[in-house]
């Protein structure tokens, strides 16, 4: 990272990253090796002592040898929307922790902040769940009643139409395998129209199968909600022509801010924007 960016490895995860996946593809490796072999060794005790250990575990010596290294999907930028309170739009439903957006996050992820996001808006939610228990509200549990019934009926009206895929059984190992590898081929830290597309061909076509659905193996449900999930992904990604933070776009390569200094809100099958 030398050359690269002032701060050099030190940089933001976002531009180590993609200088990582850059040199990857020129030298047509899946790896670039770390070398802390210059640090003093009793400084990585104090700082490293679990990846010593794990290295040790594996026959490395952090002091000694050049470390493998490539990028890993670990967390999630954007989610459900919720408010400062930790409320969605569905009346009972809240959200908090890397599954919610709530706006603490930007372009990118807050480092070391995660933590503390979701006990404070875990909290907002206790607090908020304790008021509404002590002002008890029959219209309120007719409401929530009547879209749960309404959840149950459009469930059975899908498990009609998905009946004749019962014998039916996928091969959910290879596909959830398959998915992985595209999202993170296609729809990874670089991307473009093309990749994204190629994605979404393969989620389109699985998420519309009848065979996945009202099955109780919880691997076909996490399948599932996979395939929900990289939709979600890919349609943002292909609606924002620009790059910012962690979402770059080779064939759209500058930050645009007259025209995407926003968020991106989907809802079925519908997109809102929210400028920031």
């Amino acid at each position: 990272m030398v050359g690269r960016h002032p701060r050099a490895e030190l940089a933001p995860r976002d531009i180590v990253v993609k200088e990582m996946i850059r040199v990857m593809d020129k030298c047509g490796s899946n790896h670039v090796y770390l070398d802390a072999t210059h640090i003093p060794e009793s400084h990585l005790k104090i700082r490293f002592p679990n990846i010593i250990s794990k290295l040790r575990e594996n026959g490395l010596n952090l002091k000694k040898d050049l470390i493998k290294v490539s990028p890993a999907e670990h967390y999630l930028n954007g989610g459900i929307k919720t408010d400062y309170k930790g409320k969605t739009n569905i009346e009972g439903l809240y959200c908090c922790g890397e599954a919610a957006a709530t706006g603490a996050h930007g372009a990118n992820r807050l480092a070391s902040n995660s933590l503390m996001e979701g006990l404070v808006y875990g909290w907002k939610i206790y607090k908020d769940i304790e008021k509404k228990l002590k002002q008890k509200n029959t219209g309120y549990e007719n409401k929530t009643i009547e879209g749960i019934n309404k959840l149950l009926d459009e469930a059975k009206i899908k498990k009609r139409k998905a009946s004749k895929f019962d014998d039916k059984k996928p091969d959910i190992k290879t596909l959830t395998s398959d998915l992985k590898n595209i999202m993170t081929r296609k729809v990874g830290i670089l991307r473009d129209a093309q990749s994204l597309k190629e994605a979404g061909e393969f989620v389109d076509f699985h998420i519309n199968s009848g065979y996945l659905y009202n099955k109780k193996d919880k691997n076909i449900l996490e399948f599932v909600n996979m395939l929900t999930v990289a939709r979600l992904i890919i349609k943002a990604a292909s609606l924002r022509e620009e790059s910012r933070g962690t979402h770059q776009r080779n064939d759209f390569p500058k930050k645009d801010d007259k025209n995407w200094k926003k968020h991106i809100i989907l809802k079925q099958n519908k997109v809102y924007f929210k400028d920031v």
